[in-house]
């Protein structure tokens, strides 16, 4: 993963991005996230 600047709520964090996937009985779900660097602290979650 590389670091990137991202804005959010009007302040810059440096993140990682990333994603996963989830097993449902309806198949299989995708999400996307944005993750602090140095809290961990999610910023962004979204179903793809």
């Amino acid at each position: 993963m590389q670091p990137e600047s991202v804005d959010r709520f009007g302040l810059s964090y440096t993140a990682y991005r990333g994603g996963l996937t989830s097993s449902t009985v309806d198949g299989p779900v995708q999400y996307e996230f944005i993750a602090d660097i140095k809290t961990g602290v999610l910023l962004d979650l979204t179903q793809v």
